[in-house]
């Protein structure tokens, strides 16, 4: 069964390079550029991985990552981090507040499939 993931971002650019990434890993990608439904639509399509932009959420990110993970149906659900690279946008370290993996733009559709490999591997305990 293809992995799903959410993306949740408003940057198109960056979605040439997740999607390449997704469907070479047989992984089905649903968009989502409207934070405000992000939270419904994530317990509609109940994803494997969430990909949250940190520019697209800005201050709200923390509140957007416990939302989830307060959920108890969304609680399980993987979350990634992806930012630009700029100076202006933190770093968070991996685990807080249930992050596995923050990825800078631009990344190589590998890196993104491999993060996924390593989290999914993690939790299958291979």
């Amino acid at each position: 069964m293809p992995r799903k993931i959410l993306v949740v971002d408003n940057d198109e650019k960056s979605f040439d390079g997740i999607e390449k990434a997704l469907h070479s890993s047989g992984s089905e990608m649903t968009v989502v550029d409207d934070r405000w439904d992000t939270l419904s639509l994530a317990k509609e399509t109940r994803p494997d991985v969430i990909i949250l932009s940190l520019e697209f959420f800005q201050q709200g990110i923390i509140d957007m990552v416990a939302a989830f993970k307060s959920c108890l149906e969304l609680s399980p659900i993987h979350i990634f981090l992806i930012s630009s690279g700029q100076d202006n946008v933190p770093s968070y370290p991996l685990g807080l507040s249930g992050v596995q993996c923050h990825l800078r733009k631009p990344f190589l559709p590998r890196v993104l499939m491999l993060a996924s490999e390593k989290v999914f591997t993690r939790e299958m305990n291979i």
